[in-house]
């Protein structure tokens, strides 16, 4: 059986509620389509390309009022 672990990829977070023009700098460089947001080792929400898209008018908003916030986590070794 193949393992999460092993089809996942580097998740890229941040810790700063940083603003939606900044996030989308991020994803563009790192070549992403997704950007979690992280409290300590809590994760807060995740934002997407199309969370971007749909405040395309609005990139100076911070990323946390446009995260979705019910993220689901799997264990790695499952």
């Amino acid at each position: 059986m193949i393992k999460v672990k092993n089809l996942m990829k580097k998740v890229i977070s941040t810790e700063k509620d940083i603003s939606l023009k900044q996030a989308s700098q991020i994803m563009s460089k790192m070549q992403i389509g997704s950007l979690v947001l992280i409290n300590g080792d809590k994760i807060m929400g995740i934002l997407t390309e199309r969370d971007v898209i749909k405040n395309i008018f609005s990139l100076k908003k911070k990323i946390s009022s446009v995260v979705a916030r019910k993220v689901i986590t799997i264990d790695l070794e499952q």
